[in-house]
């Protein structure tokens, strides 16, 4: 149906007319009873609030124009009102308060789950694995601002690494992401807000069956059982429900389980956590394996590159090794959830590695769908009916996808927005493409009405 473009302002304050939804502190009349008083309404937008016996300014005629400057609002979906009038969002330049993409575009929390091999051939790795976490990825996950956690599944430290014999296969994780002050001599881990440490030894080729038995009890074997005594009710009691599951396995071996089967188990233990679905796992599985390094050494392989045969080990003749594993099976499974891979031979390149999955995991958190009506400045009131939602497209440089307002959840469409409970929230299918988007981000913005009335 064709939809008129609406009167201009002066005209529609004299049409008998529901309240607004908006809201202030101060309070709102209707806009009824304003024009009743005034024979006007005051101006909408963001110019100062008319002082008491001050004449209001005449108010401009609202074009329909789209912020992105299509014009009648062309490309917008959405009512704002049971008449079908044209939804007409306000522009930049009347905006009287902006949620910008840097307040608005929010990321959703993340659990990291961390398996660290113990065997005897992960000495140097382990060294460079421990420093990295220590400062590299705790580093980089704070300074994001991400509300996140990390559960470590590996043996603790107690004393000084010595490059040799068992301490230089253990880990052991201090300050800023655990409590412990250092790990010259730690007795046992120290949890903290943001980690947990689960202790027990993982060898090269049981990672899955290690996750899956310690998972919650009963455990089928008590050497499994976190030696301190940490966790009586398996690692899962660390993980916060409804969050978003991250691993990152770091091994020179590989699992004997089939990844098919490790992400059926892993969905039937706990179907709220990692997904119902084990062809749609509903986390995402990083690996540092013993793959053989790409031309660019720290370049990751990507999920849509096939599995890598060739291993990192390297022949007196500076060929490849072959017969070895290259952790066919911890790749297949970062694959289908769509991972990274690194090669483990190279831990002076760590560092990188460590801050390309750290940045993965903040990139790959998912942008937040509703948001909050801010507070209207002293003598204006939010109009709910005026407020402009555009997907800014920064990933594929994309024109900025302007969204129409629905009424109520259920008039959703495929480019809408409604408002309920005071927030502003993206339909459905509007959240998931922006969440299935690299580099899409959310900008607000709102108009104001004068809440002053001239007498």
């Amino acid at each position: 149906m064709d939809r008129a473009a609406p009167a201009p302002l002066g005209e529609r304050a004299q049409q008998q007319m529901k309240p607004k939804r908006g809201w202030s502190g101060q309070g709102r009349a209707s806009a009824v009873a304003r024009a009743a008083a005034l024979g006007a309404l005051l101006a909408s937008g963001c110019s100062p609030a008319a002082p008491s016996g001050a004449a209001p300014e005449a108010a401009p005629a609202e074009t329909g124009s789209r912020p992105d400057g299509a014009g009648d609002g062309a490309g917008i979906s959405g009512l704002v009102d049971e008449n079908e009038e044209s939804f007409v969002p306000v522009d930049e330049s009347d905006a009287c308060v902006a949620e910008r993409a840097e307040r608005v575009e929010s990321k959703e929390p993340v659990d990291i789950i961390v398996i660290v091999d113990n065997s005897a051939s992960m000495e140097q790795e382990l060294a460079a694995t421990e420093s990295n976490i220590n400062e590299n990825f705790a580093a980089i996950l704070s300074d994001s601002g991400l509300d996140y956690r990390v559960i470590a599944l590996s043996l603790h430290r107690r004393q000084r690494r010595t490059g040799f014999g068992q301490s230089a296969t253990m880990l052991c994780v201090q300050q800023p992401l655990s409590a412990l002050p250092d790990c010259t001599a730690a007795a046992e881990p120290r949890f903290s807000d943001r980690f947990f440490q689960y202790s027990t030894r993982v060898d090269s080729n049981d990672s899955f069956d290690l996750l899956l038995d310690t998972f919650a009890p009963p455990f089928d074997n008590e050497d499994r059982e976190d030696q301190f005594g940490n966790a009586p009710n398996g690692w899962s009691e660390w993980l916060r429900p409804g969050i978003k599951k991250v691993f990152l396995e770091l091994s020179d071996g590989n699992e004997d389980m089939p990844a098919e089967q490790f992400r059926r188990s892993l969905s039937e233990l706990d179907p709220a956590a990692f997904g119902a679905d084990p062809e749609r796992p509903e986390y995402i599985f990083h690996s540092i394996v013993n793959v053989a390094p790409k031309a660019v050494g720290d370049e990751p392989y990507l999920p849509d590159e096939p599995v890598e045969p060739s291993t990192c080990d390297v022949l007196a003749t500076g060929e490849l090794a072959s017969g070895l594993t290259s952790g066919e099976t911890y790749q297949e499974l970062s694959r289908v959830t769509g991972g990274l891979r690194f090669p483990i031979c190279l831990p002076e390149a760590y560092d990188v590695v460590f801050r390309e999955i750290a940045g993965r995991v903040i990139a790959q958190s998912d942008v937040a769908c509703d948001f909050p009506v801010p507070e209207a400045p002293v003598g204006r009131a939010i109009d709910l009916d005026r407020v402009s939602v555009s997907i800014e497209h920064d990933g594929t440089g994309a024109l900025a996808t302007v969204l129409g307002q629905a009424r109520v959840a259920e008039d959703c469409l495929g480019d809408a927005f409604f408002i309920r409970d005071e927030r502003i929230q993206l339909c459905p299918d509007v959240c998931a493409r922006v969440r299935g988007e690299q580099g899409a981000r959310v900008d607000v913005l709102f108009g104001c009405e004068s809440t002053i009335i001239v007498r």
